[in-house]
């Protein structure tokens, strides 16, 4: 307990003598750059944009102040919030002049360990060297087997469900989503099964069970904080991972479970290739081979080898399972379009028998446009990272892609940033922009990727499709198009087996939890839920 107070005063006194400091240097710069009138000195406008229903409030502010506007943080703190494509390609491009704040990186160390998420600079780029040929499209091709039998198992064990002569069950698809998930990385991306749809006997793979909605405190406090934390120093932001709080024992826990099993991965893919036996496909047993065929200044060490499994399950079974969550809440919605992307699976299946295939081949799902609109639509709309925090190293000139009005009235097209401003990508925001997406950006329309409709590509941001979903730049998502297929797949088994609607008297909404996830509208644990009704399709 004393630790903790102490914790907590030294914060408090760092803050009061740092943030006049902060607030004044950045006064000049970017005083002249329009935005939301604080509502309160402790809190600025950070309850009204990070809490409850996530997007809501900063779309607002987006259209009224423009594609670029100033927010106030704690403590009188002036913040960035950028939109703008231009800006985003700046920002996200160049990471020597717009790294990751000392505690969010400090949070990716807690949260994942050493590995690329936690990497930045030269160490960043040695990462992404060694990994970077494992997430191939001809190497994930090969793994499309595992991704097709666990969506398969998925789908199999939410008809297990349905008793004698029921037509349909409500059913909370979220814990199916992420088991599935976590056992297509199991497979795929370790070559270890966890089998967790069949049991919740793993210890690994049950310590990821709402690991960031329970962790990721949503409230005022969690605010203050993440207010705080930004002028303590690496040492003392240290010290946070040993709070003896519920859900730091919990990250601890799953980081010491998750390592325990890495250290095994890691040294049976080592004995395959000291026994001169051919590398396993599957994503790690590449990396551990290319990384010893690296050269020894450029190789990662085993404490980094270690961490791409933490980074690899908590990535990307978080994002792709909120993802293919939203995707079928939004089907659910609309009866018709599902009816039709059901008909699109049906015809691919039938094309594969047609051929003498018994079964569909990773190449075929190149070849469903209206499941592809599906996909693109639901990461343009319910993006699983809506923002990603960078602080500036240096004073710059950002360019823009729209203009924007400043307080004074001035029309311009690049604004300066001054170093240690804070800017907040907001990828929901760019998702979102009509400019690009046309005046019904708001809405959730598969039609706008139609090949005769024109999207406005002013400015190449992105992994895919023009998104900001995957990021953009060399930080972005190394493991797109592993979450592509294993989005796809699921969408494809899924739909060809459940007709999925919304549960009378249900509403969902939007939080923010690190990701965005589906809660219940009036569930005071506000737990991440997403109850549908599933019945089963006709063969």
């Amino acid at each position: 307990m004393f630790t903790l107070l102490l914790f907590a005063f030294a914060g408090l006194v760092l803050t009061l003598s740092t943030s006049v400091f902060f607030y004044y240097q950045k006064s000049n710069s970017l005083a002249n750059i329009r935005g939301p009138l604080s509502t309160s000195w402790l809190y600025g406008n950070m309850r009204e944009f990070s809490l409850g229903e996530y997007g809501v409030r900063a779309f607002q502010w987006q259209k009224l102040y423009g594609t670029v506007y100033k927010l106030m943080n704690c403590f009188g703190e002036r913040r960035l919030v950028v939109a703008d494509q231009k800006a985003l390609q700046f920002v996200l491009g160049n990471p020597q002049l717009f790294p990751r704040a000392p505690e969010h990186k400090e949070l990716a160390r807690i949260l994942m360990g050493q590995g690329i998420f936690w990497a930045e600079g030269p160490d960043h780029k040695r990462h992404r060297t060694v990994m970077q040929p494992s997430f191939a499209a001809s190497q994930l091709k090969a793994l499309f087997p595992c991704f097709q039998e666990t969506a398969r198992m998925l789908a199999s064990q939410l008809q297990n469900k349905f008793s004698t002569n029921e037509e349909n069950v409500v059913e909370d698809v979220c814990p199916w989503l992420h088991k599935a998930a976590l056992d297509i990385i199991g497979t795929a991306a370790f070559g270890h099964p966890f089998n967790s749809l069949l049991s919740d006997e793993n210890a690994v793979a049950r310590s990821y069970h709402n690991l960031l909605a329970d962790s990721m405190t949503r409230g005022p406090l969690s605010i203050v904080v993440d207010a705080i934390l930004q002028y303590m120093p690496v040492t003392l932001l240290r010290l946070f991972d040993k709070l003896p709080t519920k859900a730091m024992r919990k990250l601890r826990t799953n980081r010491a479970l998750t390592l325990g099993l890495a250290k095994d991965l890691v040294e049976r893919k080592l004995e395959v290739l000291k026994g001169g036996m051919e590398s396993e496909k599957d994503v790690l047993s590449q990396i551990v081979h290319a990384n010893v065929s690296q050269d020894p200044q450029t190789k990662m060490t085993p404490v980094e080898v270690y961490s791409q499994v933490s980074t690899i399950m908590l990535a990307g079974e978080e994002t792709v399972a909120n993802t293919a969550i939203w995707a079928l809440y939004e089907l659910a919605q609309d009866p018709e379009l599902q009816d039709k992307v059901r008909e699109e699976i049906r015809e691919t299946y039938a094309a594969a028998h047609a051929r003498g295939d018994t079964d569909l081949c990773a190449t075929d799902l190149d070849n469903m446009p209206l499941t592809t609109a599906v996909m693109k639509e639901t990461l343009r709309f319910h993006p699983a990272l809506p923002m990603s925090l960078r602080k500036a190293a240096e004073d710059s000139i950002v360019p823009l892609a729209q203009s924007i009005t400043t307080v004074s009235g001035e029309v311009v097209n690049e604004i300066s940033i001054p170093a240690d401003t804070i800017v907040i990508a907001n990828s929901a925001g760019y998702n979102r922009l009509e400019s690009v997406w046309g005046p019904d950006a708001h809405l959730f329309n598969i039609s706008r990727w139609a090949k005769e409709r024109k999207i406005s590509h002013d400015a190449t941001l992105g992994m895919y499709a023009n998104l900001a979903t995957f990021l953009s730049g060399p930080r972005g998502c190394i493991g797109y198009r592993f979450a592509l297929i294993e989005f796809q797949m699921f969408l494809i088994e899924l739909l060809k087996t459940f007709r999925f609607s919304i549960p009378p008297g249900i509403r969902i909404k939007r939080e923010l939890a690190l990701v965005t996830i589906p809660v219940v509208d009036g569930d005071p644990t506000r737990s991440q839920r997403m109850p549908l009704q599933l019945s089963l399709v006709e063969e």
